[in-house]
């Protein structure tokens, strides 16, 4: 039991650095399209950084600590 719960919260970590990934590259996709232009190194790395800053990553952090188990109901079960 203990080795699952291990194996999906290595899942879920796996699955929010890919979704963060995916943020950060969709994001630099379209201020490229906004701004019409390429963006240099460093512009790439503030935009990334403030668009992180600026997302809600709170649901999916509730999700990985609520993965001993029980869900946000304490019922143990998920729906």
């Amino acid at each position: 039991m203990e080795k699952a719960k291990r194996d999906i919260e290595q899942e879920t970590r796996r699955a929010l650095d890919e979704i963060r990934r995916e943020m950060a590259e969709l994001t630099m996709v379209a201020a490229e399209k906004v701004t019409r232009r390429s963006l240099d190194d460093e512009d790439h790395r503030e935009l990334v950084e403030e668009a992180l800053q600026e997302a809600d990553f709170s649901r999916l952090s509730a999700a990985e600590r609520g993965s001993d188990g029980g869900d946000r109901n304490g019922s143990g079960s998920s729906s």
